[in-house]
């Protein structure tokens, strides 16, 4: 049975001319009524939570904390130095994505970084994905991951839809799928329509952009 597209807008990218927190307005203006939306990175999560439901916008889809992206962080579950930062963070996110009823949370790997193996740093953010994707299934949230291409995002430990693939493989939860995103697999792998292929059913969530 085939299921209706929903269309969200993300304000971690779109109307990028406002303050986040008033970016949420700006989706309810345009005609939205689903907003997804990075981790507040630097936001009061109490002031971030008024915000969405003030624009009566549903949350469908919010970024675990994966570091400063505006300073470049892709993800800190695979730094060996800075994946605590991720276990801390996730109770707080979880917490608030439950208060705003959103069930789809997005797990920021990371990039490979200077002197650390990167076969560690998958093992390590897997071991990371995985423990937060059982909280995350006690309130029946799924957790995605997304391959990210290089040129736009450096070293990413997930770069092909082949590699977010066999990371969730690697985590061996059923609430772990990825999340595609057209734009980054035409770049990489070439072409989005067979990347949607090999990742078939597995797909948690899906992001257009043009490439």
């Amino acid at each position: 049975m085939s299921q209706a597209v929903r269309l969200s807008a993300n304000v971690g990218m779109l109307f990028a001319e406002a303050p986040l927190l008033e970016r949420f307005a700006c989706v309810a203006e345009a005609g939205f009524e689903l907003v997804e939306s990075w981790w507040p990175f630097g936001i009061e999560l109490g002031a971030f939570e008024r915000a969405v439901r003030d624009a009566g916008l549903g949350l469908v889809l919010m970024n675990l904390y994966g570091g400063d992206m505006p300073a470049g962080d892709r993800g800190v579950a695979g730094d060996l130095e800075r994946s605590g930062e991720f276990r801390a963070h996730v109770p707080l996110g979880l917490e608030l994505a439950a208060s705003l009823g959103c069930r789809t949370l997005h797990a920021m790997v990371g990039t490979e970084r200077p002197g650390q193996d990167p076969d560690e740093q998958l093992r390590l953010g897997a071991e990371n994905v995985r423990w937060a994707a059982d909280l995350a299934a006690a309130q029946g949230a799924t957790l995605v991951v997304e391959p990210l291409n290089r040129w736009d995002n450096g070293p990413t430990l997930l770069q092909r839809v082949d590699d977010a693939l066999a990371f969730i493989d690697a985590v061996g939860r059923p609430n772990v799928r990825v999340q595609l995103d057209a734009y980054h697999v035409a770049r990489t792998d070439g072409d989005a329509a067979a990347g949607a292929r090999r990742v078939g059913a597995r797909i948690g969530h899906v992001q257009v952009a043009d490439h």
